[in-house]
Parts: C-alpha cells; structure tokens; sequence
C-alpha cells in the first residue's frame, strides 16, 4: 500500500515551505519557495499571485518526483495573520496584499480610538496601526477606487489559497483574533464596530474552525494543481496557532518561545484576562485554551539585515565573527527597532540604534550586539509575560532563527533560562498545522495525542545558561532597558 501524507503548507512572511507529513509524523519532500515583500517608506505589501505561483511550484515538485497525488488525502495550511486582501466581484485581487508589518495607517488607527476609545475592552486585545480596520480605512482614503470595487476582505495567505481552490471565503479564529473585528468570548463579528468603520459584513469571511474540512479538489483545481480530486482540504491556522501546536502547547501553561521572521513569547491560559497592555489573547484550537502572546516585530528579519551588512549574507560567517568576540560586545549595545515595535513598547515608529561604539569597535562587535540586542527584546517580552503566569525557567524555542546555535545560546545567557530546540525547528509550524488532519483521518485520537506521539518523540538540543555570561548580561540588559525611553524622540519617525 502506498504511504499516504498530509500536504501541509506554511506560508511566511519571506519563504512559503512545503512539506508532506506521513501517518508516524515523519516529515518528507520538504520544498521551500521565497517570497518577496515590497517595502517602501512605512508600506509592506505582497502580491497574492505570487503566493499561488509558489503554492503551484511546490505541489509540481512533489509530483514530478514520483508523489502519487492519491497519497496526498489531505491539505492544510498555517500562514501570517492580520494582512488586508481586497478582492473585486470575481474574486481577483484588486492590489496588493497589505501586511500585517505595514504601519501606514497610523493616523486611521488614532480616529478610530477617539471614535471607539472601548474597542480593545470589546475585543479583548491592543488597537494599532497593524490591525486590519485600520489598513482598510485608509484604504478609503487613499485609494477609493479600490474600496469602492471590493467584493470580499480575507485576512492572511492562506484563506487567499483556500478561496482559489475551494471558493470558500473562511478564517480561522486564531487570525479573527486579532482583526479588531471579533468579540474574543462569543466569536463573531462586532456589529457596533463595523458599524461605526462603515464596513459592511457581507464583506467579510465565515469564521470557521481550524479542524474544519473547508472543502475538496474538484476536477477543475486538480488539473491546476495536480492534487488528486476529492481530497480533503482544512481550513488550517493563523500561524500563531499553529506555532504553538508545534511547538507541543497543549495544557495550560505550556510555553515557548517563536523566532520567525517577527517573533514572540506564548503560552497557553484558560483564563481571560481581557485587554491586557503588550499582550494579545488568541482563541485556540480548545475552546478552554487561549494563546497568551507578547509579540515582537523584531527576530529573523533583523538577523538577515545584520547577515547582509555585516557578513556579505554569510551565516556561517556572520556566527565566527560572534564567536571571535566576549559576551556584551565590549559595551556595545544594539536597540533592535528596525520593523517599529509592539511590546512592550506599542510604538511603529520606533528605530534602531548602536550605542557605545568606540574606536575598539568592529564589526564582530556590532554582530555580536545585533543578537544580544534581539535577546533583550524578547527578554523583555518574558519579563512582560512573568506577571501573566508563565510557570517554568525551561522553553521550547522553534522557528526558522533556531537554526543559529550562537543566537540559541545568547537566549539562555540573557534570559537565565535552559532553551531545548527541537529537530527541525523551522517546519514544526507546519507540523502543527497537520494535527487537525491527523486527528479527523483517525490517524490520531486527540490533540493530546498528536502532542504525545508525534511531537514530543523529537529529538532535542539544550541549551543551558552559562552564569559568567549572564552575569554580565545582568547589567548590559539594565542599560538597554534605558535606551528606548532616553533616545525615542531623536530617532522616532513619526
């Protein structure tokens, strides 16, 4: 009998990864496909085309390699949240996707505060410029021809593939989340708020569930794609969910630690606590369970920005000019700012800075302060998130960032936590999104036992503080905390 595999597709902000996914877990025909982000000013935009271009490009991959598309009995999806898409009456984009990065529509945000001040007591979670009923209202601003031509808003990559190949215009709850849009305790629309935004409903998606079959390869998709007709298509996760599937939160408490493109701190509560400043609240996949996340827009985009100038786009190189140089950087200190921030500092127009250079200073000192800049950042989100309930010194850390055992490494010494990383780190996004399938195929009988089973039989690394290090980085992370607030109205571009 031929092995059958979940087709599993995390869409990111820089790589779409593809991957097949067989009944013990064991992960195969891994196939990644960059993606291009246009950034101009405060603006990040994405061409849907291209997510379906690089969608088409990986499934050809796996059948031009002897993948049998009757092996393929499922598809799902994780991808980024918080995007705008706009669509016309037939469903084709009528511009660029608008990220959640971009942070255009400061002065929306603002109007909507003043007209709305309740709104993140009625959705539970913090009101910026990122959020979606912002971008769209200065999407009627700035471009009324489009707002007058849209159809339908989706909300990420992967509900944008779903409508290609199903017509089926859904979201996941994770992603809901954090749209400004949904009430987090009953799980539907805010009519006040759409109300008060002049949005109209009819424009929105379904809320679906994430273990929710979405639809089927009809005979049309798979002459397109390749899959076989009738198989199975979910409806997936926004990527905070499943994140955190895969990275095994499954019980209250569990915790970890995200470093992607942007980045993060999580765990699982079954409380709500309601808007908490720094904090977003996520409705999982356990109606019981929410994420508890501090975010930040600063991880893997910076260390490629610092790879590219520093180290010629070496990586390799990039880590032995670290490891040439002392913890602390010789003083040197490094406010990772580049993307703004959102904790546990709300500011989008926050900047980067180096501080302390002296004429010792290299540029092994500045890679050096690049990571341990990074790792300050997110200590500060576990500090943020210590007065929310996490429970343990230990974290899972997963992520495409993980790859570099030098930043692992600096975490712990930073943090004073022990860091265990899991094989394949960067595709455990896309493992969690396969636990719905799992589950619905009979493969698995819960999520408990996804966790159990598959997840937790991965090999790990450890990483342990070294106290030396981390007493030197007690007092470079009491500098850093000062530099923000002292340096914020020189270098803020508002």
């Amino acid at each position: 009998m031929l092995t059958q595999y979940v087709a599993t597709f995390d869409i990111g902000s820089s790589v779409m990864k593809g991957l097949l996914i067989n009944q013990s877990g064991i992960i195969s025909n891994l196939h990644d496909v960059d993606l291009h982000t246009s950034l101009k000013d405060q603006s990040a935009e994405q061409d849907p085309q291209e997510w379906w271009d690089a969608f088409i490009t990986i499934t050809k991959n796996w059948f031009v390699n002897g993948i049998d598309p009757k092996q393929i009995v499922a598809i799902t999806f994780s991808g980024h949240m918080q995007d705008l898409i706009t669509l016309d009456d037939d469903g084709t984009p009528l511009k660029n996707a608008i990220l959640y990065s971009d942070n255009r529509a400061t002065t929306q945000a603002d109007l909507i505060k003043d007209k709305f001040p309740d709104i993140t007591t009625l959705t539970g979670n913090p009101f910026d410029s990122t959020s979606p009923l912002a971008k769209w209202l200065w999407l009627k601003e700035h471009e009324p021809d489009i707002e007058n031509q849209t159809k339908t808003l989706l909300f990420g990559p992967k509900d944008y593939l779903i409508f290609r190949l199903t017509g089926q215009k859904v979201v996941d709850p994770t992603n809901a989340s954090t749209l400004s849009l949904m009430s987090l305790t009953e799980s539907h629309w805010i009519n006040s708020v759409l109300k008060a935004c002049d949005l109209d409903s009819s424009k929105l998606p379904n809320i679906r569930q994430s273990h929710e079959i979405v639809g089927r390869i009809s005979q049309t998709e798979s002459v397109l794609t390749g899959f076989a007709e009738g198989t199975l298509i979910f409806c997936g996760f926004g990527d905070a969910g499943s994140t955190s599937l895969g990275a095994g939160v499954i019980q209250e408490h569990d915790q970890y630690i995200y470093l992607g493109t942007t980045g993060w701190v999580a765990s699982a509560t079954s409380h709500y606590y309601g808007y908490t400043p720094g904090h977003f609240q996520l409705k999982y996949f356990k109606e019981a369970l929410f994420i508890d996340i501090a975010s930040s827009s600063n991880s893997g985009n910076v260390h490629s920005w610092a790879v590219q100038q520093f180290s010629q786009g070496d990586y390799h190189l990039f880590e032995k000019q670290i490891g040439q140089t002392e913890p602390a950087a010789d003083g040197l200190l490094f406010l990772p700012y580049l993307n703004g921030q959102r904790s546990p500092i709300p500011d989008p127009h926050a900047r980067g800075a180096f501080i302390g250079i002296t004429n010792n200073t290299t540029t092994k000192h500045m890679c050096r302060a690049v990571l341990e800049g990074l790792c300050f950042s997110f200590r500060q989100l576990i500090d943020l998130k210590t007065t929310n309930h996490l429970h343990s010194q230990t974290f899972y850390m997963i992520g495409g960032g993980t790859k570099s055992a030098t930043w692992c490494q600096i975490m712990a010494d930073v943090c004073g936590i022990m860091i265990k990383v899991p094989e394949n780190a960067q595709y455990l996004p896309a493992l969690g999104a396969a636990a719905s399938p799992f589950i619905k195929l009979g493969w698995e009988s819960s999520y408990e036992a996804f966790a159990e089973n598959i997840l937790s039989t991965r090999k790990s690394i450890t990483y342990h503080p070294n106290p030396v290090a981390h007493s030197k980085y007690e007092k470079s992370y009491e500098h850093f905390k000062k530099i923000y607030p002292a340096i914020n109205h020189l270098v803020s571009v508002k």
